[in-house]
């Protein structure tokens, strides 16, 4: 059986949909506010949707591509956008999201750096269905991972896209061989989300205790814009790299003064 895929992606999951769905019928949205993602379809000469702001005409022009297209499912992983609910309802087979946390205990934005931030000792990802609110779908799988010590938001990044993958290539071989796929209600009494974080948030509390910083050091490096303290001279410093736990101690007398 040929699936018709709908993928809703960005730069970072594109290829994996490229990869993984060789042998099926896609369509690719990308976010308008994801220029790396449209310049990364042009180059791999993928032609894909540009889903724009609520409302709009290209909002309005990707719904009408997704009804001619009658999708068999709808997968999104790594999509920052809220789906409208009339192309949720579309697929034959459903709407998933592929989120990047262990739900309900993890919803929200930016998951990856905020279990190394808050000392998480586990983490994976969750295969739900989609509603119109962010991650509350039922869910369908969970996988989790242990987080290492040393575990950096960009070495926790490629271990949880390793899971990510598995999952679509997963979720597809269901719906080729008609798998009835579980949908289990979440606990929403366990529920907490997470915001957005912005730059300016990992700004460095010296009052904090040495494993704090640590965390948020280690949940920030690069290619995210790093955790910082600014001097008493004013001058901005910034750590793009994980620091040894044992070298807090130097770090707070260096930038706190004790």
């Amino acid at each position: 059986m040929t699936v018709r895929v709908v993928a809703f992606c960005d730069e970072s999951t594109l290829p994996d949909f490229v990869r993984e769905c060789d042998r099926h019928d896609l369509m690719y949205v990308v976010a308008h506010d994801r220029p790396a993602a449209q310049i990364l379809a042009i180059d791999l000469k993928i032609p894909c949707r540009i889903h724009g702001r609520k409302g709009s005409p290209e909002e309005q022009a990707v719904f009408n591509d997704v009804v001619q297209f009658n999708p068999h499912v709808v997968i999104s992983c790594s999509y920052g956008l809220r789906i409208p609910k009339l192309i949720l309802n579309l697929p034959k087979c459903g709407a998933f999201n592929i989120h990047g946390g262990l739900l309900p205990e993890w919803r929200g934005a930016n998951i990856l750096n905020w279990v190394l931030i808050e000392g998480a000792h586990e983490t994976g990802v969750t295969l739900h269905r989609m509603t119109e609110n962010f991650d509350e779908g039922p869910i369908v799988i969970k996988r989790a991972i242990p987080i290492s010590f040393t575990d950096t938001a960009l070495t926790l990044r490629n271990k949880l896209h390793l899971l990510s993958v598995q999952l679509i290539s997963d979720l597809l071989t269901a719906i080729e061989q008609g798998v009835e796929l579980p949908s289990i209600p979440q606990a929403n009494s366990k529920a907490k989300y997470y915001k957005r974080r912005r730059p300016e948030d990992g700004l460095i509390d010296w009052s904090k205790s040495n494993l704090e910083i640590y965390n948020l050091i280690r949940a920030l490096v690069e290619p995210w814009p790093g955790a910082f303290t600014i001097t008493s001279s004013g001058e901005k410093v910034v750590f793009k790299e994980s620091i040894p736990f044992e070298a807090i101690d130097k770090l707070r007398e260096q930038f706190s003064g004790g």
